[in-house]
């Protein structure tokens, strides 16, 4: 279980997100340095997940479901508007140019901008870090790509192999990793890393060529895409602490599991998480939410629809759920996606990718894509109940 030696000593807490970490590519550098467990993602992009994050919240029900949603209400408790600690939201190598005009800014509703050598206790630091984010490994110091110039990173990287694109993701999440080792740094340097609580995590994961060629994130979801790290560090945490093969963490227990190390009553706060503090198993599946309306031009506006998509995600399986969607619909978007949608970056990678091989070789690639999403529901892994899965879905009002 998640425990200190003295846990009122624990005053300030820094949340370091390295964004689109996928939970099979953790370095074991972090995993080492603390309690480490697999935590449920609430969506498949940063948009939705960082307002969960920050409040205890599915996306259902703190209603940010992009970047073009209005701000999570004010009127809702979150890490950001904690009463009585300075707060902070650091985007240094991601956002360049927008710091605290950043979209992820303006939808968790705060301008704060404050570096963690800075900000003054008692504190709540959370960074957006590049990561595992496209193009892979930029840097503003260090790259050949414009920081948001996707389209021309996967159109170069179509014409190598997925080994040098995963090659490429590792060399991002090792850059990102160097940065989390100077934010320790400062901890130690301000004298504060006893009374500072480090959760290293990641808002979602990366498709890296699964599924018939897919990149990134945001599309459709998978494990690949939810299964996310998470790591406890601090030199209080108890020796026999331990998370692994209890269950799983979810980003909507974040929020009441830090109000409860510092003492903060949330008993009359609405939350889908709950905090595991000093509890012996982890709760035994969490909830995926992922709401898409794409904007379509010409003819492809008369087959828009909104896309729904509930998973429910044990350890090491999952059942995703579509709703209201009917099959010829999704039979449109998969032929959309694959065949017209040709300024898309993702496709773009998939068609250089398959253009050096056989006629056979992309259709089969194509109908491994188009199965994946055109399918009505999804399942993953073998210890999954689907009609259990399917009714607690079914339960849910989106």
């Amino acid at each position: 279980m998640l425990s200190f030696d003295n846990k009122d000593k624990i005053k300030n807490v820094v949340i370091f997100v390295c964004d689109a970490l996928r939970y099979d590519y953790m370095p074991d550098i972090i995993s080492n340095m603390g309690i480490k467990t697999k935590m449920i993602a609430s969506s498949t992009f940063t948009a939705p997940t960082f307002p969960s994050i920050i409040s205890g919240l599915y996306p259902y029900n703190h209603r940010v479901f992009s970047f073009f949603s209005e701000p999570i209400d004010k009127s809702i408790p979150t890490l950001i508007n904690l009463k009585g600690y300075n707060t902070s939201l650091w985007t240094e190598n991601s956002w360049e140019g927008l710091k605290e005009r950043s979209p992820l800014h303006k939808i968790i509703g705060s301008n704060k901008h404050i570096s963690l050598k800075n900000i003054k206790e008692p504190f709540i630091y959370i960074e957006d870090e590049k990561g595992g984010h496209c193009p892979y490994g930029w840097s503003k110091d260090d790259s050949i790509y414009e920081e948001w110039d996707c389209k021309s990173f996967f159109e170069d990287y179509s014409n190598k192999a997925i080994s040098d694109l995963k090659d490429s993701y590792k060399k991002g999440i090792d850059r990102s990793i160097k940065v989390f080792k100077k934010r320790l740094e400062t901890l130690v340097t301000r004298g504060i890393e006893e009374r500072t609580l480090v959760i290293f995590t990641s808002d979602h994961g990366e498709l890296l060529g699964e599924y018939g060629g897919l990149v990134a994130h945001g599309l459709v979801s998978v494990p690949e895409l939810i299964y996310v790290p998470l790591v406890f560090i601090n030199p209080q945490l108890s020796q026999n602490a331990n998370l692994a093969d209890s269950g799983v963490l979810r980003h909507v227990d974040l929020y009441p599991t830090i109000c409860d190390i510092l003492n903060i009553n949330t008993k009359n706060i609405r939350l889908d998480g709950e905090s595991v503090y000093e509890k012996p198993t982890l709760p035994k599946y969490g909830i995926s939410y992922f709401n898409s309306n794409p904007k379509l031009k010409n003819f492809q506006k008369y087959f828009s629809y909104e896309l729904k998509e509930l998973g429910l995600w044990k350890e090491n399986s999952g059942f995703v759920l579509r709703k209201n969607i009917s099959l010829f619909k999704r039979y449109t978007k998969s032929l959309m996606f694959t065949k017209f949608k040709a300024d898309d970056f993702r496709i773009i990678y998939r068609n250089g990718l398959h253009k050096k091989h056989s006629l056979s070789y992309k259709i089969k690639k194509d109908i491994e894509t188009m199965k994946l999403l055109s399918s009505k529901t999804l399942t993953f892994g073998n210890d999954i109940n689907i009609k259990e899965s399917k009714d607690i879905l079914n339960k849910i009002s989106i």
